[in-house]
């Protein structure tokens, strides 16, 4: 798998033709910022790609989160049977399609959580068989965080719970040596399109003045860059 600085190096290097000076024009920051951007819209096309023809999320993308002890949330001037339980991500979803970003949810005997939206979730509520119960624990989504339906605080019937899902990158957050969730039909177009960034910050563009049904502009140095004070 391919690391944050390995990425970063080779857009450098497509930027500034094979040579990366030690005050190269753009920040690296910069660049992590762009390529963070491209990466989750191009992962987000690609998974909701899959989702959208019934195939499972490519298992590159796919993390895997235990978490211990659910939470109560703490909200005064509520009745007891409204007070939500919670668990919640470190990391953030990827938003993708019907909020594909979360895979799977299971407690610690195996057992899967089924997943709802908060509209769905009413109706639910009263149904003889899709009632949410400590024998059909549904959640929903928020942020975060997902809410568990069908169990009281005195009641949980487990310790843990383990979420498989897409976390949203960030590249300014990473480390150097940290690896990159990121495919091989991915990767490429993440690179490109970052490159193209940076090529307008550096040289500009110039305005596609013809009507031939092609895009003729071409890049164009900016006067600072032609001749900087």
């Amino acid at each position: 798998m391919v690391t944050k600085s390995q990425i970063i190096s080779d857009i450098e290097l497509q930027l500034y033709g094979g040579t990366i000076s030690d005050d190269a024009a753009i920040e690296k920051s910069q660049i992590a910022f762009w390529a963070s951007n491209f990466l989750n819209q191009f992962v987000a096309n690609e998974c909701n790609e899959h989702l959208k023809r019934g195939q499972y999320i490519p298992s590159v993308y796919q993390t895997q989160a235990t978490i211990e002890v659910p939470i109560l949330e703490e909200l005064e001037d509520i009745d007891e049977s409204d007070e939500r339980i919670y668990i919640e991500l470190d990391e953030e979803v990827l938003t993708l399609n019907k909020d594909g970003g979360i895979l799977t949810v299971l407690d610690d005997q195996n057992n899967e959580f089924k997943k709802v939206d908060i509209q769905t979730l009413q109706m639910f509520k009263h149904t003889k068989f899709g009632k949410p119960s400590h024998d059909n624990i549904l959640y929903y989504r928020q942020g975060n965080r997902l809410y568990l339906c069908g169990i009281k605080p005195v009641d949980i019937p487990f310790e843990a719970v383990q979420i498989w899902f897409v976390p949203k990158q960030n590249l300014l957050e990473m480390s150097d040596s940290d690896e990159v969730k990121v495919s091989d039909l991915v990767l490429p177009q993440v690179i490109a399109a970052t490159v193209e960034t940076g090529k307008l910050q550096l040289y500009g563009s110039q305005a596609d003045k013809t009507n031939n049904a092609e895009d003729d502009s071409v890049p164009v140095y900016h006067q600072q860059i032609r001749r900087p004070e």
